[in-house]
């Protein structure tokens, strides 16, 4: 059966496509029957797709794109940026990570995301949901329930729900928490909160996580 593989590709990060090529001949070369769809990361559409295989040529950033680009396909990240907490194989591991998949010596690895809905939209996300101001000499006050319990009031600058994933994002450096990617758990952190009753607040990924933003 014909293997149907993505390539997603940052200009900034492989300008001469040299890294890209480089993949695509490396595919052509261990499979007989394959059809590559090669996107560069900007021209990459929300398709939510499936594909045997993504591959994310470029950094951590490019490589959130494409899982939000996704569903249900594996993702392999080639690291051309300066350092791969997502994309993992550095590119000189090119062609010896190819071979390993073409003869099916790999893992696939499950990440948790988080869905966040407002009155009026909603969506899904990889790293975090971040709720913040908009007058930035203001701060806001936040109630914060936890699967219809009320945790905490806070007066703060915003809040961050991050995933486990996300936890080397804008969680880190927030908190410099760095949790385990399969952990199953939701990180909530308020930002430049004047309450000292938690730095960070960690659940189960289960959990109902309402935030209300009250009237000053």
């Amino acid at each position: 059966m014909k293997k149907k593989i993505l390539i997603c590709y940052s200009e900034n990060k492989d300008p001469h496509k040299k890294y890209t090529e480089l993949l695509i001949k490396e595919l052509k070369n261990n499979f007989s029957d394959i059809e590559i769809i090669e996107k560069e990361v900007k021209d990459l559409s929300l398709c939510h797709k499936s594909f045997d295989f993504a591959f994310s040529v470029g950094g951590d950033g490019t490589f959130l794109r494409v899982a939000h680009s996704v569903i249900n396909t594996p993702i392999i990240g080639i690291n051309l940026g300066r350092k791969g907490f997502l994309a993992t194989i550095e590119k000189s591991e090119i062609s010896y990570a190819v071979e390993k998949i073409k003869n099916n010596q790999y893992s696939v690895k499950k990440r948790y995301f988080i869905e966040g809905t407002t009155d009026t939209s909603g969506g899904i996300a990889v790293n975090d949901i971040t709720i913040g101001k908009e007058n930035f000499m203001k701060t806001i006050h936040i109630a914060l329930y936890v699967d219809n319990k009320l945790v905490n009031t806070y007066i703060c600058d915003g809040m961050v729900v991050s995933t486990a994933f996300g936890s080397t994002a804008y969680n880190k450096a927030l908190t410099n928490m760095v949790a385990h990617p399969d952990a199953p758990i939701y990180i909530i952190t308020p930002i430049a909160s004047n309450d000292n009753l938690f730095s960070s607040l960690i659940i189960n990924c289960e959990s109902n996580i309402r935030v209300n933003v009250l009237p000053n």
